[in-house]
């Protein structure tokens, strides 16, 4: 089976509702286990269905592995995208508006995202105009609907786009370590002497680390806030930082 979620869905559906006209939409979402607005928003296509959505509907079919694999690949594919090609929008603005499109409550005036990021009007419409381009958004009623799951860039590529985004990050950490309440910030840091093995290993465990993070907020169907999560894993001696071995 290689179907997109939602066509599974509405095929099933019709399936039912053929076979007893008086089946309605609000009785097929509790058969399968979602609310009736998060079926109404995936049939409009005002949400992508969440990794939690799918597990659950997966769940109820009894699909078996590959059918799970498949439909999970054909609705989260990860794009990957050239730092050169695609440097006016790797900057933290657009990947905040790409996840702010996702909350409950967002809307589709500028002003709003304007007012939510704290950044002009004028870089809000920039913004979005530049999603919209790059077919990564697109309107849809009285919201935008995110066009893709997940962006990837090459790995372990210098690249001064990527280097330029990760120092933006880096601002904006430290603008919200002196502006953010303790409560809704989470800073901490370790300093330690490793070996080259152990170097590799704990990158390894870093990257297992965000892909179990990157699961866990995919489950959440109504978030509200965005929220920002860097690693930095550098060297402080001088002979490493002299080698300069880059990867982005």
């Amino acid at each position: 089976m290689s179907i997109r979620f939602t066509t599974f869905l509405e095929k099933e559906y019709q399936r039912r509702s053929t076979r007893n006209p008086s089946y309605s939409k609000r009785a097929f979402a509790k058969d399968i286990g979602i609310s009736k607005s998060c079926l109404h928003d995936i049939f409009s296509g005002r949400r992508q269905a969440s990794e939690l959505t799918i597990s659950r509907v997966s769940k109820h079919f009894k699909l078996n592995t590959r059918d799970r694999q498949n439909l999970f690949s054909e609705e989260f594919p990860a794009q990957l995208i050239n730092s050169i090609d695609y440097s006016d929008i790797l900057h933290w603005e657009h990947l905040a508006v790409l996840n702010l499109i996702e909350t409950k409550n967002s809307k589709t005036v500028p002003s709003w995202f304007a007012k939510e990021l704290q950044i002009s009007l004028a870089k809000a419409k920039e913004i979005l105009l530049s999603l919209e381009k790059y077919k990564m958004i697109e309107k849809s009623g009285k919201k935008y609907v995110r066009l893709i799951h997940s962006l990837k860039t090459t790995m372990n590529t210098a690249s001064h786009t990527i280097k330029c985004f990760h120092s933006e990050n880096l601002k904006r950490a430290e603008k919200a370590l002196f502006e953010v309440d303790l409560e809704q910030r989470e800073f901490t840091a370790l300093t330690f002497a490793i070996t080259e093995k152990q170097f590799e290993e704990i990158k390894i465990e870093l990257k297992k680390l965000r892909n179990k993070i990157a699961k866990l907020v995919s489950q959440c169907e109504e978030p509200t806030h965005v929220y920002t999560l860097a690693n930095q894993f550098f060297p402080l001696t001088k002979e490493k930082i002299i080698n300069n071995k880059e990867g982005e």
